[in-house]
């Protein structure tokens, strides 16, 4: 419902802004989404000094290198790093899929639903997302053992962050289709 205007009176700020960005509208979950990541996301991409990544990198390395190990892939873990028989990958901040997890909890965020819908994305896209990172980090080491020189860097690079990408946009999507049903 639009607020009441008052008759022979200039509409407040708060009027105007409602009145160009409507509840639904495309261009206010759109400002809604990049306020959100203006905060988020030089948190999580800006602090790669930041003391706290050491336990989350090096967890990330231990899981991705355990899993790889089960694949059958030799692989040892040293602090953030995966040592494997070819080279060694260094997890770093961006290797842990929490920026990309920003931006997908911003894109749930933005959207106007019920907050009971919101926590249900991000309890169930969160875990879902990392793990699918994992996997990554299971496919770099796979790709690092076949390929070689600048073919390995074309698929750790490209394939598989854009492959993580479309990943959370698809979760993001998928959970849309969800919300947006009536109750």
């Amino acid at each position: 419902m639009a607020p009441r205007r008052r008759i022979g009176k200039r509409p407040t700020l708060a009027e105007r802004l409602h009145s160009a960005l409507p509840r639904n509208s495309v261009r206010r979950v759109v400002l809604v989404f990049v306020l959100i990541l203006a905060v988020v996301l030089p948190i999580t991409m800006l602090s790669t000094g930041w003391q706290g990544w050491g336990p989350i990198t090096g967890a990330t390395a231990a899981v991705g290198g355990a899993c790889a190990r089960i694949l059958g892939i030799e692989a040892t873990v040293e602090g953030n790093l995966i040592l494997l028989p070819s080279r060694s990958l260094s997890i770093d901040p961006g290797c842990t899929a929490i920026p990309l997890l920003a931006i997908y909890i911003a894109l749930v965020l933005a959207y106007p639903v019920r907050w009971s819908m919101r926590l249900l994305a991000i309890a169930v896209g969160a875990p879902l997302l990392l793990a699918v990172n994992i996997v990554r980090l299971v496919g770099v080491a796979w790709a690092s053992e076949l390929l070689a020189g600048r073919s390995f860097y074309m698929v750790h690079d490209y394939l598989f962050e854009v492959g993580m990408v479309f990943v959370a946009l698809m979760m993001w999507a998928v959970w849309l289709s969800f919300a947006r049903r009536p109750a």
